[in-house]
């Protein structure tokens, strides 16, 4: 299904002088800006710190040292330098032809590769034969559809006129999210200095259960842009997380991340249990990303105090607006504070991730494979936003151009 109307999609409206001026910086024609700019070159305003409210971010666990990767000797980057730009597959791979594990990063991957890879059985959408009670949602083009066993599962897809570095730091930036989510959550953060995840607390009161809820969540972000790609070839960003083992009686983490021990009984605070949820942000278009969730909740409530009526209108509540909340990030994603974030390059994520969309958006477009404009060599400090509004505009030609030779053969 798509999305027919794109608040951000005016936005995106380039000319052919727009892309030419981004490929020129790659190929080192043009000096590259020190700051933020727009296509034009005129310099962007820095945002201002925003009071979101939201909870203060914790403390990241990252580190300036893991800001920027460089290539390592012989040409290669390190298993653990992969693992943090989101790349576990080729981790994966490099530990096979290495003799010794120096950075001990096999364990790791031994526990995590497994259930990414039972994932892909999972990545479909389901059916009524299934058990799922399906609800329709025509003003998003949406279908949800709900099992309620033990768990209650839910699954939906929906298109997207996206950019790859806004749905990356819409998923990276979580703290951000509380000015756009269903029932305005507080969202703190801490991120890994081992892997590209991260841990979430969240708070939020959600009608009509009692009290308020809390959950922490344990979250992967990997990169698929591989043909080895987990999911059955099929390449993009995947979203993997889960409540962490000790979430029931708190500690710490993966030598990490610290979890809280549960609140009293008598808070009136529940802490839920999120079972192993994905997010699949699929590679469809240069100009279309395809979001596919799945995700399974334990809610720590009596099924009495939550019918299925009541879960189903939950579900189509919650549908409707996490859809016209992602829309309205999307437009206002300068406003809401990502851009910044992502112009701070604080994470090796976002060049990596970015450099690779691009590079499948080209071989898309025009056949080509090799080092693409700009993101190719992370060292420049181009405009991410640039990068991504050129394979925007790139894509758009391309449909006008097979639109303009299909009408000169009808006619």
């Amino acid at each position: 299904m798509g999305v027919t109307t794109s608040c951000c999609a005016k936005a995106e409206v380039l000319t052919l002088d727009d892309v030419q001026k981004v490929e020129s910086i790659a190929d080192g024609t043009v000096e590259a800006e020190q700051s933020p700019t727009t296509l034009s070159g005129a310099e962007t305003a820095p945002l201002e710190d925003q009071d979101s409210g939201s909870l203060p971010r914790l403390p990241s666990a990252a580190s300036q040292g893991i800001s920027q990767i460089s290539v390592g000797e012989g040409g290669r980057y390190t298993a653990r330098q992969l693992l943090l730009m989101g790349r576990y597959l080729e981790a994966e791979e490099l530990l096979k032809d290495m003799e010794k594990d120096e950075e001990d990063v096999g364990p790791f991957l031994e526990k995590v590769m497994p259930s990414l890879r039972n994932i892909a059985v999972r990545a479909r959408l389901p059916t009524e034969k299934e058990g799922y009670t399906k609800l329709e949602l025509p003003e998003n083009k949406m279908v949800i559809y709900v099992r309620r066993a033990e768990t209650i599962d839910v699954c939906f897809s929906t298109d997207l006129p996206a950019t790859w570095e806004k749905m990356l730091a819409m998923n990276w930036e979580a703290d951000l999210s509380s000015q756009w989510l269903p029932f305005s959550p507080e969202v703190v953060t801490s991120y890994s200095e081992r892997a590209s995840m991260l841990m979430l607390y969240v708070h939020a009161k959600v009608p009509p259960m009692p009290g308020s809820r809390e959950a922490y969540i344990h979250r992967h972000v990997v990169d698929l842009f591989t043909p080895n790609s987990v999911l059955d070839g099929r390449q993009g960003l995947l979203i993997v997380e889960k409540s962490p083992d000790n979430w029931k009686t708190g500690g710490v983490f993966l030598d990490e991340f610290h979890v809280k021990p549960p609140p009293s009984s008598r808070s009136w605070v529940t802490r839920d249990e999120q079972l192993e949820s994905f997010t699949f942000y699929e590679y469809v278009n240069p100009t279309t990303i395809r979001c596919f969730i799945r995700y399974k909740v334990n809610f720590n409530i009596p099924s009495f105090l939550l019918p299925n009526w009541a879960l189903f209108n939950l579900a189509k509540f919650t549908g409707r607006r996490w859809h016209s909340g992602l829309m309205n990030a999307l437009d206002k994603f300068e406003d809401f504070g990502y851009q910044k974030r992502v112009d701070e390059r604080k994470f090796p994520i976002y060049d990596a991730v970015l450099e690779r969309a691009l590079k499948r958006s080209r071989m898309d477009l025009l056949g080509e494979d090799g080092p693409i404009s700009p993101q190719a060599d992370t060292s420049k400090k181009t405009s991410l936003k640039a990068a991504g509004k050129a394979v925007m505009a790139v894509g758009s030609m391309s449909a006008k151009s097979r639109e303009d030779e299909k009408k000169k053969s009808t006619a």
